[in-house]
């Protein structure tokens, strides 16, 4: 059974070939576009999938999108990935996607990939 940060680094690496085609100019061409984003989401294990990426498009999604990066911007995020954990009542917020072995320190869970030798486990 995966852990939560198995998924999230398997969906990390799926969203970052995802962009990385798409800005080669690729993924406009025939559905790939669409067909990128069911991998991730599949990836990700999100149900109803495609639901959320007709959704994409909306007004309601571009809102969200403008009041989330607000909020992100206002916990001192410069980049992406940006993610904040609470912990016991404090924000720990991390840069960069080689910073998940801290990320599953402070929640508690295994890091088995990428800098585990950095871990305090």
């Amino acid at each position: 059974m995966s852990t939560v940060i198995e998924k999230f680094c398997q969906a990390g690496s799926l969203t970052d070939r995802c962009f990385s085609i798409e800005s080669e100019g690729h993924a406009r061409r025939s559905g790939n576009r669409r067909r990128k984003l069911d991998m991730v989401l599949a990836a990700s294990k999100i149900e109803n999938a495609s639901e959320y990426i007709d959704r994409i498009d909306s007004s309601s999604a571009m809102t969200l999108l403008f009041q989330n990066t607000k909020a992100a911007l206002d916990t001192g995020a410069f980049g992406a990935p940006w993610i904040v954990v609470y912990k016991d009542g404090e924000e720990h917020a991390f840069f960069g996607s080689d910073r998940l072995h801290l990320i599953a320190q402070l929640i508690g869970e295994k890091f088995t990939d990428g800098l585990v030798q950095y871990s305090k486990q």
